[in-house]
């Protein structure tokens, strides 16, 4: 160890704190290019990942949640308290499926028309619609989803856009109502077969979702097994600004 080294492993404890003279960024992480998705702009990725999800969709099977994933699912029913969820990159469905089978009142919207259809047919009592997360509404009928879910999706977005996703993903929340997000722990770039995924700081993650107003935020690391990186789940709610109400705010 050098003169003055903190060991930073638990340090995420605490939550965001500055280290001096803690270990210096590699300069393998220092050469990444956070904002890789966007080098040929935000239209040549958009268009890439709705190129993948379309093919993708033929494959894309249910399997039981792990003991961690029913865990999960059972939170955010619990922060829902009854309100109505919204799973803002569902995919095929099987998340809002299988929270509408714990008696969640939940829809799905997904980028891909291929996903959606095949959302609508493994799960025809929930309501999914073709939609850009970064463009969701509120619900029909009620004045904010009680939770707004994206579960991985931020690994398909620059460092630079973190902001945007969680407005986007904050706003049509009712007030004191929650945004669940999962992304992949870094930094890290991954390129391969598929769009290019950012694996986020969750420093970086946690700022952002201060800087668009969330509160109360509760966050941890879940290991992956194996030599697979770790997940990030942040639950950060969205404060009252109107007084005193219903729900206490």
């Amino acid at each position: 160890k050098r003169p003055g080294w903190q060991d930073p492993r638990w340090i995420h404890l605490l939550g965001p704190v500055e280290v001096p003279g803690g270990p210096a960024e590699s300069a393998a992480q220092a050469a990444l290019d956070l904002d890789a998705p966007t080098t040929e702009g935000a239209k040549a990725r958009d268009a890439a990942v709705l190129a993948h999800f379309e093919a993708a969709a033929d494959a894309a099977t249910r399997r039981d949640p792990s003991p961690f994933e029913s865990w999960l699912l059972d939170r955010v029913i619990d922060l829902a308290d009854g309100r109505p969820v919204i799973d803002a990159a569902c995919g095929a469905g099987h998340v809002a499926g299988e929270l509408a089978t714990r008696g969640a009142v939940v829809s799905g919207s997904d980028v891909s028309p291929a996903m959606v259809e095949k959302a609508r047919q493994a799960y025809p009592s929930v309501d999914f619609e073709t939609r850009d997360l970064r463009r969701l509404m509120r619900p029909a009928g009620a004045d904010g989803w009680g939770v707004t879910l994206a579960f991985g999706v931020l690994d398909l977005f620059a460092e630079s856009e973190l902001v945007d996703v969680l407005t986007a993903l904050t706003r049509p929340l009712t007030q004191t109502g929650y945004a669940v997000l999962t992304c992949t722990v870094g930094p890290d770039v991954v390129t391969g077969d598929g769009p290019v995924r950012v694996h986020h700081d969750p420093a970086v993650v946690l700022a952002a979702a201060r800087r668009v107003g969330l509160t109360d935020l509760e966050w941890f690391r879940h290991g992956a097994e194996g030599d697979g990186p770790e997940t990030l789940c942040l639950f950060a709610r969205r404060p009252c600004v109107s007084g005193p109400g219903p729900r206490g705010c």
